[in-house]
Parts: structure tokens; C-alpha cells; sequence
């Protein structure tokens, strides 16, 4: 990859390209040696991330969604190797053909109350106040961008965006009441907004808001939209910056350690203290 602007990079093709990520920083968190395996491997693919790319591109893609996904193949009549019928239909050798034959195809199989749901985030997010008039003043969609840094390839893979004013990303979450501020701040999605605000402005798109449309993937679909406020951004770049630095100097040593030196001292959190041992926390 080239440092640029790519609107049509396939998501397959933007994966395999060898950059420093905001999942490489993620990585980077928990070790080098965290990070440089996870270069050298693949990740695997689950059924919740299979679904939160389908509501992506349900909401995103929505010309080309049907192209790419669909039902399973159905569960009735399914039968063992003796004839009988199958308690677990979906390994039944019949299915699993049916399946393997669709993804043959270029489709990703979903269940169809996963279908339907996906499309359903998509209208409840384009009928939302917010959310649906800024991703309608959209000037792009999962575009993929691509840059240097401190001579070191860099890349983000952008929701959606206009430029000269915003980026945005969507994101599924099971803790809807709880997204803010403690999924946002476990994620480091602060960090994330920030990492693809520097690599948008590096490229010249002159971006300085980050917008967040959360949806709830629960039995209610539900929706908010925010805007990432200046000091989550400060610190993002703050906790960006020092893990891209380590990032550079294990790249440039080939040196990538994940033990913890020396010897630390084991402590329990001071409320579990403080519920067996009031007394000695408040002498």
C-alpha cells in the first residue's frame, strides 16, 4: 500500500496489508510480543463479528449488502447418517454442503434472525435524528486510508467521513446503557478516534471531529449518536503516540519482549480491601 486515500479497497484486501493498525497499538498495550504475534497471525472469525460486519455493511453498503450476505441455508429436514433426524442440523453433512456451497459464491451465511436484525439496525440508524442526516452528508464509506509516519506505514479503515469536517465509526455493543463511558474507555475507542484523526489530517483531509453512532445488538434495537469530546481526543493521542513510539523501536530493534522484569508486588483493588478491611484503610 501506497500512502493515499482508498475508497474501494475491498475490507479482505485492506487486512492483509502489513501497517501499524489502531489493533496493532491494542496489541501493543499488552505486550510487544503480543503485538508481533498477532502480525504473523491471522485472527479468527466468530459469529459476533461476522454479525457486526453484516450491520456494518447493512448500513453502510447498502446497494451491495444482498451481494455479499445471506441466510443459512434452512435447518427442516435435516438427517443423520442413519436416517434420522438430526438434533444438531446445523453439523449435518447436508447443511454444511449447503453452506460451504454458498460461501463458494462469495457469501457470508447468516442466521436469519441475524439477517433481519442487521437490517433492521440499518433503517433504525438511517431513521435516527443524529446518526441518519450525518451519514446522509456522508462524502465517503468504509474507506480505507494509508500513510507514513516517522517513515513507518500506518492505516485506519474509516466508517464513514466527510471530509474537511468528520469521521465516524459505528459500533454494535450488548452494553448499550453502559457504552459510556465504560465500553468506550475498556475499548480505547478514545484512542482509536484519535489514531484515525491523525492519519486523516497526515493525508490532508483536514478532519477534527470524531462521531461515534452506538447501537444496541440486544432483543431492542436501539441507537445513540455522540461526538468524541476534546479531552477523550487529547488523550487518545497521548496513549496513541507513546504506543506508536514503542511500536518504532521494537520495529527498528527486531526486538519485540513480553515478560514483565523484576519483581512486582501482588495487590487486590482497594474496594475489595476496603469491604474486608475498613478498619486499616482509614487508620
Amino acid at each position: 500500500m501506497k500512502p493515499g486515500i482508498y475508497p474501494d479497497l475491498d475490507f479482505d484486501t485492506y487486512k492483509a496489508i502489513e501497517a501499524c493498525n489502531n489493533s496493532t497499538l491494542s496489541k501493543m498495550a499488552i505486550s510487544p510480543a503480543d503485538a508481533k504475534w498477532a502480525m504473523e497471525n491471522e485472527g479468527e472469525s466468530s459469529s459476533a463479528m461476522d454479525f457486526g460486519s453484516a450491520a456494518h455493511a447493512a448500513t453502510l453498503e447498502m446497494d451491495t449488502f444482498h451481494d455479499h450476505y445471506c441466510v443459512e441455508p434452512s435447518l427442516e429436514g435435516r438427517m443423520t447418517q442413519a436416517g434420522k433426524a438430526s438434533k444438531q442440523p446445523r453439523r449435518s453433512a447436508s447443511f454444511l454442503a449447503e453452506k460451504d456451497a454458498m460461501e463458494a459464491e462469495g457469501f457470508t451465511t447468516l442466521k436469519a434472525e441475524d439477517f433481519c436484525k442487521a437490517l433492521n439496525i440499518s433503517d433504525r440508524i438511517h431513521q435516527h435524528d443524529t446518526a441518519g442526516p450525518l451519514l446522509r452528508r456522508a462524502t465517503g464509506t468504509e474507506v480505507s486510508l494509508g500513510w507514513e509516519d516517522h517513515g513507518v506505514l500506518c492505516k485506519a479503515r474509516v466508517d464513514a467521513m466527510e471530509k474537511g469536517a468528520w469521521l465516524g465509526d459505528l459500533k454494535t455493543t450488548r452494553d448499550f446503557p453502559g457504552f459510556y463511558p465504560w465500553v468506550f474507555t475498556k475499548m480505547c475507542v478514545y484512542r482509536q478516534s484519535a489514531w484515525y484523526l491523525r492519519g486523516a489530517n497526515i493525508l490532508g483531509l483536514d478532519c477534527s471531529q470524531f462521531f461515534i453512532i452506538a447501537v444496541d445488538n440486544g432483543p431492542v434495537t436501539k441507537v445513540r449518536c455522540d461526538r468524541v469530546d476534546e479531552l477523550a481526543l487529547k488523550a487518545g493521542e497521548i496513549e496513541a503516540g507513546a504506543l506508536f513510539y514503542n511500536y518504532r523501536k521494537c520495529l527498528a530493534a527486531d526486538e519485540w519482549p513480553g515478560d514483565v522484569p523484576g519483581l512486582g508486588v501482588a495487590e487486590i483493588t482497594d474496594q475489595r480491601l476496603n469491604q474486608l478491611m475498613p478498619q486499616e484503610r482509614t487508620d
